[in-house]
């Protein structure tokens, strides 16, 4: 799953999301599924809210993203609760997916045009 902060006073969340999306589209190309965990009432995660569902894309209120100053998201690789993951993404095979994954998401973003220079980012002035 990816995380980014979904709150409205974030100037970079477009760009997040863009990303986010991005990458979940890669993450399924190598075969991860997006994961339910943090759906359900039981888990501890009481401020995760799907955001783009089919894609694992998800809010959630966590200070290193709530306080960048550019685009952000956290990805959770894996769930080492799961046996069969845990092994997985132990790998060096699923390593190198997932860093290929990353690495094309990252060109796909910044090949695309629709995505917000910071300088074209209107609100409070920034550093």
């Amino acid at each position: 799953n990816v995380f980014i902060d979904q709150d409205p006073k974030n100037l970079h969340y477009r760009n997040s999301l863009r990303f986010a999306m991005l990458l979940g589209e890669e993450l399924i190309a190598i075969g991860r599924q997006p994961s339910d965990y943090h759906y359900f009432p039981e888990d501890d995660c009481r401020s995760c809210k799907p955001v783009v569902r089919d894609l694992g894309v998800w809010h959630q209120q966590l200070y290193v993203l709530r306080h960048a100053r550019m685009p952000a998201v956290l990805v959770e690789v894996g769930n080492i609760a799961d046996a069969a993951d845990e092994a997985l993404i132990n790998s060096e095979q699923f390593r190198e997916q997932f860093a290929q994954a990353l690495n094309q998401a990252v060109k796909r973003y910044f090949s695309d045009t629709s995505v917000l220079k910071p300088s074209a980012v209107q609100g409070p002035e920034r550093n």
